[in-house]
């Protein structure tokens, strides 16, 4: 039986029956890889800390006309006119006036973390030189799998509900799950049905969805999710690959990674029904992905499986959605 941990200075330290350098160097590419080549989405969202099972992110609710009023009680100091509704600074038109109170409404989103693992044998006969280079196809194998369910989770948390958690004044909580698009003023979801294929004009709808909702697009990029065929019917378009309308030339480079102001991301993980398919236009400030700081790794011998040495990793993670109006849905035919 083996086991490495991650010292304080967090360098692998291993002790265990297979060959020790040869396990703490396949640990060791996993990890550095899963840290240096990061999955697709992982990169375009805000990451923070898991410890523990759940992760919280504080929020302030979106104001109503009725929040933030506080009704005016005898000897509370407060006159007719001096409460106000939210927390937006109020205009001081008197000298001496009275100090307003601004009630804020507070609440969480809350992410349960997944477990992930992965586990591998190692035969008498595996070479020890391949097993610690980069290269070894278990290694790149279980980086893409790791870069994967990250990229899973992201989607889903983009799409899927997320869960948020309001205490009242004696401390207790209720929860709430709120949907994609819930609360947002207009439509979160262009060409619902998928009508056509992706378009420059459905990207131009979206992002004016996201203005509209006051989202400031100049101090991050928005981030578009799209599959190949998405790309392939963007790369059709003259208004896209022409220099008549852009200083950029993508079909030089054959790939798109910014266009229209947006960050593009391409991936086959979104999810699709009937021939439509879900994309993606949302903000990295609305995405809050929580990654255990560690990454667990256990080596032992497998007597059921002829006597094997087999090395088995574990992470949690977790996401979520904290804002509605930072997330744009672009549904698409598929070709």
């Amino acid at each position: 039986m083996g086991t490495i941990t991650l010292s304080s200075t967090n360098k692998p330290v291993y002790t265990g029956e297979f060959p020790s350098v040869a396990v703490e160097q396949f640990f060791a590419n996993v990890y550095v890889m899963a840290q240096q080549q990061d999955s697709r989405l992982a990169g375009n969202v805000t990451r923070s800390k898991l410890e523990g099972r759940f992760a919280h992110f504080p929020k302030i609710k979106p104001l109503s006309t009725t929040q933030g009023v506080r009704e005016t009680t005898a000897g509370d100091g407060l006159a007719s006119g001096n409460q106000t509704t939210g927390n937006r600074p109020q205009e001081t038109t008197s000298r001496w006036q009275k100090t307003r109170l601004h009630l804020t409404e507070w609440a969480e989103r809350r992410v349960t973390a997944r477990r992930w693992d992965f586990a591998h044998p190692f035969e008498d006969d595996d070479d020890d030189r391949a097993i610690v280079s980069p290269q070894f196809y278990v290694t790149q194998e279980a980086n893409k799998d790791y870069n994967r369910n990250l990229d899973e989770v992201i989607i889903s948390a983009i799409l899927g509900n997320s869960l948020e958690v309001q205490r009242d004044t004696n401390g207790d909580e209720s929860s709430t799950t709120v949907a994609f698009g819930e609360g947002v003023t207009d439509s979160a979801t262009i060409d619902s049905g998928g009508g056509s294929f992706m378009t420059l004009d459905k990207l131009r709808a979206a992002k004016k969805l996201l203005k509209k909702g006051d989202v400031d697009t100049s101090r991050e990029t928005p981030i578009l999710v799209i599959s190949a065929d998405e790309e392939y019917s963007l790369l059709g378009e003259n208004r896209v690959v022409s220099g008549d309308y852009s200083m950029q030339r993508p079909l030089q480079q054959g790939d798109m990674i910014n266009f229209y102001g947006c960050r593009i991301v391409q991936t086959e993980l979104l999810p699709t029904a009937g021939g439509i398919r879900d994309c993606i236009l949302y903000m990295p400030s609305a995405i809050k992905l929580a990654v255990e700081d560690k990454m667990f790794i256990d080596s032992g011998l497998r007597r059921d499986l002829n006597v094997v040495e087999q090395v088995f990793m574990k992470q949690k993670f977790g996401c979520i959605r904290m804002e509605e109006a930072k997330a744009i849905k672009i549904q698409c035919a598929e070709l």
